[in-house]
């Protein structure tokens, strides 16, 4: 599977300062208040108040499940 943890563009936070695992991600699709490609994905934030992402329609996730339609 293609996850974060085996990608070129990834690499592990430091553990002192951050809580958990996880880490940083040094992907140019990944861009904050910019323009949003089709397989990339923007974020912002509103001063502690609010954060959020758009993600393009050719955006790839590991957390994908099939849309179910009524």
């Amino acid at each position: 599977m293609n996850t974060c943890k085996t990608c070129k563009w990834w690499s592990e936070a430091n553990k002192e300062l951050w809580r958990g695992d996880g880490g940083d991600c040094a992907c140019e699709k990944f861009v904050y208040e910019g323009p949003l490609e089709p397989d990339g994905l923007t974020y912002w934030d509103a001063e502690n108040y609010d954060a959020s992402f758009r993600t393009g329609p050719d955006f790839g996730c590991i957390h994908w499940e099939k849309e179910e339609h009524e």
